[in-house]
This record gives structure tokens, sequence and C-alpha cells, in this order.
């Protein structure tokens, strides 16, 4: 007997689904990703009447490239996963400078909270302006 999905979100993408015409939605493991996702890439006063919500990993962008930059987008990172996620438990936040490329590679490893296995997202977080 299948388990029914334990967290469901709406995709962002906002495609209709081919065969009921709705909004295709997320389940589980792929619903915590793109909230991961898109917690990190939310700035501060996005979102309307929640200017809490958000990460300031847009405003370090524009600093120089370098490890102390790269300490501070591994910090806000960190503090969006966990005060505003808490479908997660965050094992490693790693952020490294690519100065070649004008940007930071971030690969964030986390569990989700009543699953046993770990999963990851990988970033390229660069200027988008």
């Amino acid at each position: 007997m299948a388990q029914a999905p334990k967290y469901k979100d709406v995709s962002l993408t906002f495609r209709a689904n081919p065969v009921t015409g709705d909004v295709v939605k997320l389940y589980d493991t792929a619903a915590v990703q793109a909230s991961v996702v898109n917690l990190v890439l939310t700035m501060n006063y996005e979102i309307p009447f929640h200017p809490e919500v958000g990460c300031a990993v847009q405003r370090s962008l524009f600093d120089e490239i370098g490890p102390m930059t790269a300490i501070n987008i591994r910090r806000s990172i960190l503090d969006v996963l966990q005060n505003f996620e808490p479908r997660v438990q965050v094992v490693l936040v790693q952020v490294t400078a690519d100065p070649d490329n004008n940007g930071y590679d971030a690969l964030i490893v986390y569990q989700i909270v009543g699953q046993p296995m770990t999963a990851s997202v990988t970033m390229f977080l660069k200027k988008t302006r």
C-alpha cells in the first residue's frame, strides 16, 4: 500500500498538469527541495506582509568575491533555513568562491524531518543585475 505524501506544495512554475489541468504539485522530497531553493533566493521584503522572510544572499553577491563573503553567504543560508523551513535539519552548508565565473558554488545538505536519508541541493549563486 502506497504511503500518502507527507509534504505537498504547489510548483512555482505554475504549469498545468496535462491530465487534470490543475497546477502541478510537488510532493515530499521535491516539495522540500523547492522550498529550500526558494528561501535561499528570496530577499527580505519580497514577500508581501512578511518582510522577515528572506535571505541576505543577493545583497552579498555584490560584495568583493572572496572567502569572507562566502562565510557571510553561508551564515545567511543557515539562518534562513533554521528560521523558516521547519521541515529540514541542516547537516552542511558549504559555500565556495568562484572568481572565474563571478559567483559562488553552494552545497546544502539537509535531512528531512521524519526521514532517515539526507538530501542535497547545489546552486551557483551569481549577481542577477
